[in-house]
Parts: structure tokens; sequence; C-alpha cells
């Protein structure tokens, strides 16, 4: 039997394709082994869903690649096997051949074989068309030549296509079935055989080889490019994001790039630009072209620097933008700069928020005139201007708004900044171009007059902003009328710090407040002595609380009426350790500017009652005795005033019927409806009420009929004038008006027996003064009351 026959020994059965064009005859087993793969591969080709179902995709991706190569082949080999029967022809050879270099869809993968549909189609013309030079004729080396090049070309023509992985598998089937087909052939020799396959497996092993170095190269230059396609992404996102605009100069042939993104800050697009810095330059502000090509020159001949430049470019809207240029060099091998790139940043917006801010730091925020800072920076200019030119003269004028916290309290604070920036207008309207106006803060405000040829002009322009501040000012629907106090320093004293001069002149500022409202004066020396000397009294009234130099003395209060003593006043005195005992006239006022007074004043009061409630006990014939205690206009203020008294009297043991508060009527009359309601707080409460220094101040009755008052006590300046012309009408006036709202008077500063006698016969309700008794120490009260004296 031959090999054919002896192969053919099972019932051959038909079988149709699926391509439904070709109609094959194979043995029964062998079709069963073949037809069994795409079987199998069609139920593993359905996954599960969710995580089993991914490892089971993977599954099918590496078993249906490795049927769709194993079944064609498996295919290709049962035909050719089965050449020895009656129908087996050439043509189906080609074919089998052909089914074997599908072998490379499986392996390339469906989706990519459609993409690449021609390089398949050729790979596998090729292939067919060896298996034509095997199968047709007898085998000689020429035949077998021409059907292994063909059959190596289609191998090469897949590894280029395709890959090592595809080419590998190709030339495996290209092996298995060239053997197939010479074995089947009886006019092949065994020669014929071993040739064949030697020359296909060296030359597949050569291909595969130089395919395999090819795939490494290929790989890495994929992996280098990349490599450098991300990291230019990186680059152009990081471009991008930054907001910047790249640019390269190339110095060799003084060629340009400039990004889209740096046309775009100059308001162009990348095609308009020409490629020179002739592009850049052309653009920059004249007052920042020198700077920037220093700094370029710079740059290019230093190695061990780094460019960096802010400068303006115009836009082509014609307004310039701020912009950073950085760069880096490229330099040769002698250190010379062929090549400098970088980017190119629009910080207008960053540069207009940086100006802000330095002009926030230096200006007011009210009114937007220079601040202290600013002001101070541009005294020192002059100061040391000064030192280099003695003969060059300039002033500063320190201004405080009279009466400003009244306006503020009583129309509120809203209204009170209107006043100040409405002032800060006027002011500035009075100075001279390029002096400088500044607000110090509150309401007070400074100038600084540049290049004075004497003190004269100085005075003009002060004389020129006191006017401007006559006209009322409408605020709020209401007209309110200001003045202000100036005071001068110029700078002929030869000052080395621009504090010095502004001390000074805040020292004048005082010295002409005290002289009354809108007054001008100019500082001298002795100016700063009296202001060294009080700030030595501030500081001594501030160890004077803590040391308890502070005492009381009392004056006794007559009655005119019986001449026995119906009360007393308590009178501050200042035990000084080096000046002695001082009046209040000697400290009070600066006691209320520091705001010491209140504390003062509440030890006043402590200290006053316990010894009333002491002398009540002592001496039971003077039971009603009234203790007088004045009261500042800070504590007149607080608005838990009457509770606090009423606290303090209970911790005494004095009764509120036994205290009167005294006080002026100036305090009175800053807040009317205030007042009105913390005196019917104290009244309600048994608290008496006496206006102090009555005739000093408003000097009107009118008032005090809104008013709970108890008494009213005649300054002094009156009693010493009672024997002068129409002075007795006046006093007695204000006793009949007093009467008839139900008011007591006491004069206070009797100082002779004929005062005393006129008050008498005015009926004048009491008295006191140094005719009674001097202010006593309460040992000496004590004694003088244990006297019982009639006057």
């Amino acid at each position: 039997m031959t090999r054919a026959e002896s192969q053919d020994v099972e019932e051959p059965v038909e079988v149709v394709a699926e391509d439904g064009l070709t109609t094959l005859r194979l043995p029964a087993s062998r079709f069963a082994v073949v037809s069994g793969l795409p079987a199998l591969w069609l139920w593993l080709v359905e996954p599960a869903p969710g995580v089993e179902g991914l490892a089971q995709r993977r599954r099918v991706r590496l078993l249906s690649s490795l049927l769709l190569v194993v079944g064609p082949v498996g295919l290709g080999l049962a035909f050719a096997w089965d050449l020895a029967s009656e129908e087996a022809v050439p043509a189906r050879l080609a074919v089998a051949y052909g089914i074997a270099a599908l072998a490379l869809v499986g392996s390339y993968g469906l989706s990519r074989t459609l993409r690449h549909g021609v390089a398949v189609f050729v790979s596998a013309a090729v292939l067919v068309g060896g298996s034509w030079f095997y199968c047709l004729g007898e085998p000689d080396p020429v035949r077998l030549l021409a059907g292994s090049s063909l059959a190596l070309g289609g191998t090469l023509l897949c590894a280029v296509f395709f890959g090592l992985r595809a080419a590998m598998l190709v030339a495996l089937a290209n092996l298995v079935v060239l053997a197939a087909i010479l074995s089947s052939n009886p006019s092949a020799s065994t020669d014929h055989l071993f040739w064949a396959l030697l020359v296909q497996l060296v030359l597949s092993a050569m291909i595969l080889l130089v395919s395999d170095l090819r795939e490494r190269d290929l790989h890495e230059l994929r992996e280098r490019g990349d490599q450098l396609a991300r990291s230019e992404e990186r680059f152009n996102l990081a471009a991008r994001g930054g907001n910047d605009g790249l640019w390269d100069w190339d110095l060799r042939d003084g060629t340009a790039y400039f990004s889209p993104r740096w046309a775009a800050i100059v308001g162009l697009r990348a095609r308009e630009l020409i490629g020179s810095m002739d592009e850049w330059f052309s653009r920059v502000h004249p007052e920042d072209m020198a700077a920037l090509r220093s700094e370029l020159s710079r740059y290019q001949r230093d190695p061990d620097s780094s460019f960096q430049h802010v400068h303006r470019l115009a836009h082509s809207d014609g307004i310039y933008r701020w912009v950073l240029a950085r760069g880096l060099a490229v330099r040769d091998q002698q250190g010379q700069a062929v090549r400098v790139a970088g980017s190119l940043t629009d910080i207008t917006e960053q540069r207009r928020y940086e100006e802000q801010l330095l002009h926030d730091a230096f200006h007011d925020d009210l009114t937007g005139l220079p601040n202290r800072a600013l002001f101070l920076n541009r005294l020192a200019h002059s100061v040391a201007r000064a030192r280099r030119r003695p003969s060059s003269l300039f002033a500063v004028l320190f201004l405080d708004l009279d009466g400003f916290k009244v306006v503020n309290d009583s129309l509120g604070h809203f209204l009170g900044d209107e006043l100040l920036v409405e002032v800060a207008r006027r002011i500035e309207l009075s100075v001279r171009p390029g002096d400088t106006v500044a607000r110090l803060g509150g309401d007070e405000f400074v100038v600084l007059l540049e290049n004075i040829e004497e003190v004269r002009e100085a005075r003009t322009v002060a004389s020129r902003i006191r006017n401007s501040l006559q006209p009322s000012f409408a605020l709020g629907g209401q007209e309110v009328t200001s003045s202000a106090s100036i005071g001068i320093a110029l700078s002929s004293g030869g000052y080395g710090r621009p504090e010095d001069l502004i001390r000074d002149a805040d020292t004048a500022m005082y010295s002409a407040k005290a002289e009354g409202r809108a007054r001008i004066s100019l500082f001298d020396r002795s100016m700063h002595e009296d202001a060294v000397a009080r700030l030595k009294l501030e500081n001594d009234l501030s160890q004077a609380l803590t040391e308890q130099q502070f005492v009381l003395q009392y004056q006794p209060i007559i009655s005119l009426e019986t001449g026995s003593i119906t009360g007393f006043e308590a009178l501050l005195r200042w035990q000084h350790p080096e000046r002695g005992l001082l009046l209040p006239g000697d400290f009070i006022e600066v006691a209320e500017e520091t705001g010491l007074i209140e504390e003062v004043g509440w030890w006043v009061l402590e200290e006053a009652a316990t010894a009333a409630a002491k002398w009540r006990t002592d001496h039971p014939d003077f039971e009603s005795l009234q203790l007088n205690v004045n009261l500042s206009s800070k504590q007149f203020r607080r608005a838990d005033l009457a509770s606090s008294v009423v606290d303090l009297l209970g911790r005494v043991g004095l009764p509120p019927a036994r205290l009167r508060l005294e006080i002026t009527e100036t305090v009175v009359m800053e807040d009317a409806q205030a007042s009105r309601e913390v005196l019917a707080e104290l009244q309600g409460q048994g608290v008496g009420i006496c206006i102090d220094d009555f005739g000093t101040g408003y000097s009107s009755l009118n008032y005090l009929h809104a008013f709970d008052v108890d008494v009213l006590k005649i300054d002094r300046s009156f009693v010493r004038r009672i024997s002068r012309e129409h002075c007795p009408e006046i006093i007695g006036t204000i006793l009949e008006l007093s009467r008839s709202m139900g008011l007591k008077v006491t004069a206070e500063g009797v100082e002779s027996r004929e005062q005393l006698t006129q008050l008498r016969e005015l009926g004048c309700d009491a008295a006191q003064g140094y005719y009674f008794a001097r202010a006593l120490v309460p040992a000496e009260l004590d004694r003088l009351l244990s006297r019982k004296p009639i006057w």
C-alpha cells in the first residue's frame, strides 16, 4: 500500500466551510478535531460581567489568538495529508497553504487586521504564491528556491507590517505546511524534503533574527518618541497653564521664534509676527529699552548669571502691558551664548495690584491723603536737603479740628467721617502746588510747605486753610460748622529728625487751641519747655495714682438763713513729692486729656463718701449734712453712672439723698438729650444734682426747665464783682428765676463780710468761700463740726 493509500482508511465526510464557498472532503476523525476548535472558541467568546468577566475576557483574547492560528494550520495539514485522494488537486493545496497564512489574522487581532487590510492581503497572497511553486510539477532546486523565497517573503512582510510575533507564527506555519506538502508529494525525494526544510529553517531564522533586532530598534525608537511626545506635551501644558509666552532667539543668524501665546500677550496672532527680535524690541517702552538691552548683553557675557527683566510692552491697542521676561542661554564649548530661549509673562494685573497695595500702605483709607509714613518720608527728604543747603526753608503745619468730638458723638461716626473728607478737600484746595497734605489720624492733619522764603508765607497758607473751613458743611441734611487750631514749625530751628518738626508743630497747635478756636500759633522754644513739663506731668500723674499721692480737702457750705454748716464740698489736691501741694488747676486738664480723670474721679467719690458716712455717725447733729462731689465729663457719659454711684454709696454706708453731684453746665449741654436721661436716672435714685460754675458757660436758665436739677452754684466771678454797678441786679435776677423754678442757689468764692451781707440781702440760700473757712483736711473739718460754728 502506498503512503497516500495507507492514510485514507476512514470514510470521508463532506464539509462545507464557514465561508460557504468551498466544499472539502475530510476523514471524519480529522474533521472532528479541526472543527471542534472553532466551536470551543465560540463558547469562550461570551464573557461574564464583573471582575470575573474581566479575567475571562483576558483568557478569551489569549485562547482566541492561539485557536485562530492552530485552527487554520490544522486544517491546512489535513488537506495536505489527504493529497493522495483522487480529488486532491494543486489548487486545493494552495488554498490549504493560504488558510495557514490566515493565522496572521488571529495573531494580529481582527480590528487591527481590518485597519491594515491591504498589508494582510499582500502577505497572504505571497504565501499562497509560494505554495504553487511547491505543489505544481516536479520539485527541483529552482522551484524549491522560488517557493521558499515567496514563503519567506510573506514571513518578512508579516514582520514588517505586523511585528515579530506575527512573523514567528507564520514562519512556524510555513515549516509545518511545507513539510506536509513535500511529504505527501510522490515526486518529492528525501533530499528535497531535507533541503527545503533546511533552507526554509535557516532563512526563517535569519529573518526572525533580523526582525527581532529591528523590532528592538523600533521599540526603542517608539519609546524615545513616546517620551519626547510626553515631554513636549507636559511642556506645552505647563506653558499654557502658566499663561506664558515662549520665545527662542538664535544669536547666530538673528532669527527668533515667538509662540502663539507670546503673540496673544501683545494682541496679535502668531502669523502676524516676524521672526526677528525687532518684533520684541520695537514694542518695548522707550524708558525700559536701555535697561533691557543692557541686561541681555550682560547675561550673554556672564555664564553664571540668569536673565530676568521686568519692562513694558506695547499692546496692539496702544496700551503698554507690564511683562516679566526670563531666559536661559545655550552656549558653545567656548562658553559663548549661541541661543537664548525663555518665557514672557503678562504681569500687568499683578503690577497693578502691587501698586495698589503700595498706594494703600502710604495713603489714608478715608480721605485718600498721604498717611504718616509717606509724610515722614517726604519730610525726611526736606530735612536732609536743608542740612545740605541751610538757606532752604520749609515749614510744617499741624491742624486739629475744634470740637470734632462733639460732632462725632452727636451726629455719628458716619457723618463725622464725611466731615473729615470734606475738610481734607478744602485743605488741599488751600495749599500751593507741590505742598503735601497728610492725615495723621482722627481729626489731625499736617501740611509740608516746601521752599518758602519767610515765615509770613507759612502764616498766609495757614490763614487760607482757616478761612476755607469757615463756611458750614452740609452733612446728612444738616449744616455743621467747623474750625481748626493750627500750629506752625519752621525748619530754621536746625532739626535733625522729621519727627521733631511734627512734635513742635503739634506743640504750637496746642498753644493755639489754648487761646481759643480757629487760632494760629508759631512754635518757639518756650513751648517746647512747656511740652516737656507737660509730659513729665503726665508721667507723674500715672505715678500719683499708684502711690496714692492724691488727698482730699473739704470746704464747708453755709446756710445764709441760719449761718450753720449744711454741707461741704470735697476738693481734690495732689501732694506732689517735688512740687508740693498742687491744686486741680495745675493738673486736672492733663488728667482729662490723658483719660486718668475717670479713675481719679471715682477715687474721689469713694473717699469722700466714706468720710461723710463717718462724720454722720460721729456727729449726730449733722446727720443731714450734704456732700458735694464734682463729676468729670467722662464719668457723666458712663451708661451705668446711676447704678455705679448707688452701688458705691451702698458699700460705704452713705444714703443717696446725702450726696449731691456737681456738674458744669458745659458738660450738661454737650448732649442735652443724653444729659436729660442721666440726670433723671440719678434723681430717681435720690442723688441730688448741682449745676457748677453757672454763668461761665451758656448762662441761661431756660435750658434748666428740661433737667432735673436741685441747686445752682453761682460762679465766684459774679461774687467778686457783686459791689460793682449792675452786678447785684444780675445776681438778683438769677435768684428770682431760680426760686420760680424751685431751685436753691449757692454762691461760691465769698471772701468778705460785705459780700456775705449783700448775698443775704439778695436772698441767696447758701455760700462757701474763704470768709467761712478754707479747704480743710479731714481732721480739721472734724474739729470744726465739733465746735458747731454759726456765721
